[in-house]
This record gives structure tokens, C-alpha cells and sequence, in this order.
């Protein structure tokens, strides 16, 4: 009866760690890919903005084509930057738009 439970346990705990783990690797991506989109966020990367783990660039927040986001200058996470148009995963239900002002951290010259 005692092995039962110590197996349960095991699996349990399996359990769990894949769900933390799983949930820690979409946070990650969810960073990486909307840190420094200008513009308040929906959905997941919404909240994951509100919540500090995505910052919020400072360049047009409403563009109306793709070209409205190039050679601007700008600020993310105290950082001067430019920005750039990236494609998002799914367009944005409301706008339709299927792209995302991001302000990219000019590199750091040598």
C-alpha cells in the first residue's frame, strides 16, 4: 500500500513540474516577442505588460501601415533605440492589423 502512494506522489509532482515548466517556457517566449511593442497589448502579452514583464516602447502606438514604424528614434527599458515593424502571430481581431511597432535597443558600439 505504501508503494502506491510513493508512486502517486512521484507522479504528481511530475505533473506539476511539467505545468510550471511549460508555463514558465510560454511567458519566455511571450517576452521575447512583444518585449518593446509601442502600444498598449490584448490577450496574454496584454497582461503579461501590465503585469512588468513586457516593456512598452515609445514609438507610434497606432500605425496604419508598415512603413509608419521605420526610422524613428526611441525608448524601451531606459534604452535608446529605433523602430521596426514585426509581424504578429494572428492579426489583431479589432484593427485587423498583422503587424507591431517594436522599438529594438540600438546595439552598443565597441
Amino acid at each position: 500500500m505504501k508503494m502506491h502512494k510513493t508512486v502517486v506522489v512521484r507522479c504528481l509532482l511530475s505533473a506539476l513540474f511539467l505545468g510550471v515548466s511549460s508555463g514558465a517556457v510560454l511567458v519566455i517566449q511571450t517576452v521575447q516577442t512583444y518585449s518593446g511593442a509601442c502600444g498598449k497589448l490584448n490577450g496574454f502579452p496584454g497582461l503579461m505588460q501590465k503585469a512588468g514583464f513586457v516593456p512598452e516602447g515609445s514609438c507610434n502606438p497606432r500605425p496604419h501601415a508598415w512603413e509608419d514604424c521605420h526610422k524613428h528614434r526611441c525608448v524601451v527599458d531606459g534604452q535608446k533605440g529605433h523602430c521596426v515593424s514585426e509581424r504578429l502571430p494572428q492579426p489583431d481581431p479589432q484593427t485587423h492589423i498583422d503587424f507591431l511597432c517594436v522599438c529594438k535597443p540600438n546595439p552598443v558600439s565597441r
